[in-house]
């Protein structure tokens, strides 16, 4: 009868967290507003696996193009692994410069890795002595500079947290080239301390926006688990943002705990995600953590485009960022910066809360993005004749090019849509953006 009873008490309280935690539509499109409307942020890869940057010290070049995979990818004994903490001291790490020039490139939220992977906390913590702060000379909080510097600046803060913990003696299952742990793991002593980390992170550098959760695909992290760290985030964090790395994989694209949104990783889906809110992490070259012999950099034209991408198909983009054990930001990275800031500068609104545009196919000459009756022309390739006729049934009210105040866009009706007749001007190498305001909501002519 007792264990009757204790079953009817954890079903009754199962169903009033559930329905503490339900919420409308509309209150999920109100507690989301700031996230829809960002569009763009930054993360920051960084750790102690800057320190050996893709090669360790016995020559053995890391095999995953991931620098900060390197201790899993070669199989490092942890009692080797450990002793990188001992060299941390990055003297030219500046973050208040990093977060100041992200403001500027536009970007609105920061996610940073406040625990990767191999269980090392970036962040000042009671939880472990495993952390930046305890086990480096340096002992400083990696993490108080960007909070504090996100919140002079602007940005939200989202840490990013791994659900795996290779360090951990208590993670199931435990890494085999662990040789430091010992005893027996139970996973459910871990999750108390999973669960007082987060805790630490809302309640020292709080109020958070969210929890960008990682690390979920081990066979023991199951759907209740999700469930729970969920439900557990979101009582901690007022109108908390959590991503669906929360619970287990299902598809790549949905967690069997979907979250808020979901995270396709270096790509961008060619038809964004129909109902469902996306975000695209990429990195700038093909690595997170920084790493040496990665010196394939995206160039900047590149990388604004494909922000312009993921907004025209309704998603955000979150561009990385690796510092190097010294703490220095790549050459190529502040270019980029520098370069999303004069772009930014002048097109900002064709980017912030929009949503996707209306036409089911991608145009040849760009990208659209949309705010009410607005429309936002990305041209990639300015037609050589001028003319650019749009399959919409609207007349136009008034038309523009954003940063060139005495270029004139001349429109009409035509019975094959609405035709732009475009000056000649110097064009944006990445895009030359046309703001379209019609007389409503856009009506496409059906294709023949």
């Amino acid at each position: 009868m007792r264990v009757g009873r204790t079953w009817i008490i954890a079903a009754l309280l199962a169903v009033m967290v559930g329905a503490a935690l339900a919420e409308t539509p509309a209150e999920k499109d109100a507690r989301m507003k700031w996230w829809d409307e960002a569009r763009f942020g930054l993360f920051v890869t960084w750790g102690l696996y800057a320190i050996p940057a893709g090669i360790w010290e016995d020559g053995r070049v890391c095999r995953n193009e991931y620098g900060e995979w390197i201790a899993s990818d070669l199989a490092i004994p942890y009692s080797q692994y450990a002793r990188l903490a001992s060299r941390w001291s990055p003297a030219k790490w500046d973050p208040e410069s990093l977060i100041r020039m992200a403001a500027e490139a536009g970007m609105k939220y920061l996610v940073f890795t406040t625990k990767f992977h191999d269980g090392f906390s970036m962040f000042d913590t009671k939880a472990s002595d495993w952390s930046v702060v305890k086990s480096t000379p340096w002992a400083k909080d990696s993490f108080r500079g960007l909070a504090d510097a996100a919140r002079k600046y602007g940005l939200k803060l989202m840490p990013y947290y791994s659900i795996l913990d290779w360090r951990h003696p208590d993670y199931d299952p435990r890494a085999p080239f662990n040789d430091l742990a010992a005893g027996h793991p139970d996973l459910d002593r871990y999750l108390v301390f999973l669960k007082a980390q987060l805790t630490e992170l809302q309640t020292n550098y709080g109020p958070l926006a969210g929890i960008w959760f990682d690390g979920n695909w081990s066979k023991t992290w199951t759907e209740a688990r999700g469930r729970d760290l969920d439900a557990f985030v979101r009582r901690l964090i007022p109108g908390a943002v959590v991503n669906n790395r929360v619970g287990p994989p299902k598809d790549g694209v949905n967690g069997i705990v979907q979250g808020d949104f979901s995270t396709p990783e270096e790509k961008i889906p060619a038809n964004g995600l129909p109902g469902l809110r996306w975000e695209s992490c990429m990195t700038m070259n093909e690595t997170w953590g920084y790493r040496k012999d990665d010196l394939k950099w995206k160039n900047p034209v590149t990388l604004i485009r494909m922000l312009i991408d993921c907004a025209s198909k309704g998603g955000n983009f979150l561009l990385n960022v690796g510092p190097t054990a010294e703490g220095e930001i790549p050459g190529p990275s502040l270019l980029a910066l520098r370069e999303f800031a004069a772009w930014m500068k002048v097109n900002a609104a064709a980017i912030y809360g929009t949503q996707a545009g209306p036409f089911p196919k991608t145009p040849s000459w760009g990208r659209v993005t949309r705010k009410g009756d607005a429309l936002y022309l990305h041209v990639f390739d300015w037609p050589a004749d001028g003319i650019m006729v749009l399959p919409l049934s609207n007349s136009a009210r008034a038309a523009r090019i954003l940063g060139r105040p005495g270029a004139q866009v001349k429109f009409e009706r035509e019975p094959t849509g609405l035709k732009l007749v475009l000056p000649k001007i110097d064009l944006d190498p990445s895009a030359t953006v046309i703001e379209l305001i019609l007389d409503g909501a856009p009506a496409l002519i059906p294709a023949k």
